[in-house]
């Protein structure tokens, strides 16, 4: 944990930021802070709703090996990792892997979006996230998928190394320092 302070007070913020507070600040900086900084959080129908589609791939199952070889196949749930370099951290709903070749595997509570790239911006920053934190353990990570469960639909999003770090993060706020690791994302899928 690290301190740091907003008008005076003081506050324990981890280390790194979970990816999926990237999705949140992606969706909604506001909202994002008042869950993250602020630890003001309620569920309603959704969120609970959420957790009710979430709960096979909430459940740990298979494990990363200490050692991965090339021959490896990895096929595992609920795993998480961190990323210190890069101020993450990231539950990975699936991972599956084949050798140092991983692909993050992200499960979404509604149906998937009529966008371009079938996937939510937020959701996409979120994967990205989830690729930086697999390259930081190790693992080659160029693409990922976004599971839709309302609509049984997944995207495939290649390419994640387009994933730059380009904006400042004095740019953010005034208390940069509490929102560094969202300041630097840049999405282009």
């Amino acid at each position: 944990m690290s301190e740091a302070s907003v008008d005076g007070a003081a506050l324990n913020m981890p280390e790194c930021v979970p990816a999926r507070m990237v999705n949140e600040y992606v969706y909604c900086p506001r909202l994002a802070y008042i869950e993250w900084v602020q630890s003001d959080f309620a569920h309603n129908f959704d969120t609970v709703d959420g957790q009710y589609r979430h709960r096979a791939v909430d459940d740990e199952k298979g494990r990363l090996p200490a050692e991965v070889e090339d021959g490896d196949v990895i096929h595992a749930r609920s795993v998480w990792l961190s990323a210190p370099a890069e101020d993450l951290t990231a539950r990975l709903d699936l991972l599956e892997a084949r050798g140092k070749t991983a692909t993050p595997v992200d499960y979404k509570r509604g149906a998937a979006p009529d966008v371009p790239g079938g996937a939510w911006e937020a959701d996409r920053a979120q994967l990205c996230a989830q690729a930086l934190v697999l390259r930081a353990n190790g693992f080659d990570c160029d693409q990922g998928v976004i599971y839709y469960s309302a609509s049984h639909e997944a995207a495939l999003h290649r390419h994640l190394r387009r994933l730059r770090r380009s904006s400042p993060a004095s740019r953010i706020s005034p208390h940069a320092r509490l929102w560094r690791p969202y300041a630097v994302f840049s999405v282009s899928l």
